[in-house]
C-alpha cells in the first residue's frame, strides 16, 4: 500500500499504512487584514476626537467655577455672620443699640441692607438687601460681586421698612443646603415643630416670625399681593394657605396682622416654588 504523505483537509488526518494514526494539527487560520481608515474617515475621527475634548474641558471647567462660586459665598456670608453673632450672646432689652450699630456698619458697606435674617438651627442666617429690581441679587453676593449663589432679598416693591401688610422674600434654593434650602423642609411636620420662630432684626427693632403655612405652587401663580383694599381682602388672601400648607400650625392671621412671605425654587414642577407664610410681630 502507498503511504500518504500530504495532508488531506478534508479529514484533517495524516493517514499511515502501520500503527496509530496521529492527529494533525489545524492549520492557523489566516490574518484578516485591517481596514485603513479612509483620509476622510481620518478627519472625521479627529473632529469627534477633537469636540469630546472640548465638552470634557467645558464641563470641567464649569464644575470648578460652580464650586468656586459656592465657596466665595459661603466665605462671605460666613465673614458677614460672624458680625452679628458678636452681639447676639449678649441680646436683652436695652441692648440692641449695640446691635443697631452693626446694623449700620452693614449699610455703610451696601445701602440696599434693610435687615438681618434669620433662623436658629439651619443655615439661615443671612443680610437682607431691597435693590431697584429683583434681578439683580438673583447673581450678586451681598458685596454685589457677581455669583450665582446670590443674596436674600425683599421685593423691590416693598417698603424698607417692612411697614406693607405683607413683605415677600426670595433667595436661592442652593444643593449644597445653603440660602433657603431649608424652606422645603417645612414639607415635615416634625420640621415646623422644631422651627417655629424666626427673627429679623431691622432698624425699626427686631421681629419675631412664625410660619403658619407653606405651600408648593409655581412661578406664575398669582401670590405677590402686598396690601390690601380691606380686612376682608387680606383674610381671603391668607385663607387658601392654611388650607394647602405642608404643614399644622397654631399660628393664626387676624386682620391687621403683618406677615411675610419666604419663596424659594422647587423641582417638583416645571417653574416649581416652595412659599413660607408667616406672622410678623415686633418684639417689644
Amino acid at each position: 500500500m502507498r503511504m500518504e504523505n500530504e495532508f488531506e483537509e478534508t479529514t484533517m488526518i495524516h493517514v499511515q499504512e502501520d500503527g496509530p494514526q496521529p492527529e494533525m494539527k489545524p492549520k492557523a487560520p489566516k490574518k484578516k487584514k485591517k481596514k485603513k481608515l479612509t483620509k476622510a474617515g481620518r478627519i472625521l475621527f479627529q473632529v469627534i476626537l477633537v469636540i469630546a475634548l472640548g465638552v470634557a474641558c467645558y464641563s470641567g471647567y464649569h464644575i470648578y467655577s460652580g464650586l468656586k462660586q459656592y465657596n466665595q459665598g459661603d466665605e462671605a456670608y460666613g465673614e458677614l455672620a460672624k458680625t452679628m453673632l458678636v452681639t447676639d450672646a449678649s441680646d436683652d432689652a436695652t441692648s440692641y443699640d449695640s446691635k443697631l450699630a452693626e446694623l449700620e456698619k452693614l449699610r455703610e458697606q451696601n445701602s440696599d441692607f434693610v435687615a438681618w435674617l434669620r433662623l436658629d438651627d439651619s443655615l439661615i442666617n443671612y443680610p437682607v438687601v431691597r435693590g431697584s429690581d429683583n434681578e439683580f441679587y438673583l447673581r450678586h453676593l451681598f458685596t454685589k460681586e457677581y455669583n450665582f449663589v446670590g443674596c436674600v432679598f425683599i421685593d423691590y416693591r416693598n417698603a424698607k421698612d417692612f411697614s406693607d401688610t405683607n413683605t415677600a422674600f426670595y433667595s436661592h434654593h442652593m444643593y449644597n443646603g445653603t440660602m433657603f434650602c431649608d424652606l422645603v423642609k417645612y414639607n415635615d411636620q416634625a420640621f415646623y415643630e422644631t422651627h417655629k420662630e424666626w427673627t429679623l432684626d431691622t432698624f425699626n427693632g427686631p421681629y419675631k416670625i412664625e410660619p403658619f403655612a407653606g405651600i408648593y405652587t409655581t412661578g406664575d401663580a398669582d401670590i405677590l399681593h402686598f396690601n390690601f383694599e380691606s380686612d376682608e381682602a387680606f383674610m381671603e388672601y391668607v385663607r387658601p394657605f392654611y388650607e394647602q400648607s405642608t404643614f399644622k400650625s397654631d399660628i393664626k392671621i387676624q386682620p391687621g396682622d403683618q406677615m411675610v412671605m419666604f419663596v424659594t425654587c422647587d423641582n417638583y414642577v416645571k417653574d416649581g416654588r416652595y412659599v413660607l407664610f408667616s406672622k410678623l410681630t415686633p418684639i417689644e
